[in-house]
């Protein structure tokens, strides 16, 4: 019984969560964010590094992870929301 509390403290919270992020992926967030985001990792899938070849206002993470998603799934803003909702989870 104890386990089963264990794995719902920490498992409702972020079922919660996540389900109000999933919700959320057909509003749009600030265009000049999602689109900055969107051109960033196109631009790092090209071979530009970020805060070297061109500035932004993220970490230079954002644009790798993006463009790693971009390579693997394609390009679509549904796919930066999903990406923005993964790392709303793990943070």
């Amino acid at each position: 019984m104890r386990r089963w509390a264990i794995a719902a403290a920490f498992g409702l919270p972020i079922l919660a969560l996540g389900l109000a992020a999933i919700l959320t992926l057909n509003s749009a967030g600030s265009m000049q964010d999602e689109g900055a985001l969107l051109a960033y990792a196109d631009r790092v899938l090209h071979g530009a590094v970020a805060h070297r070849d061109f500035e932004t206002y993220y970490g230079p993470g954002m644009p790798w992870v993006l463009a790693g998603a971009f390579a693997v799934v394609g390009h679509h803003v549904l796919v930066e929301r999903l990406v923005g909702v993964l790392l709303e989870l793990v943070v």
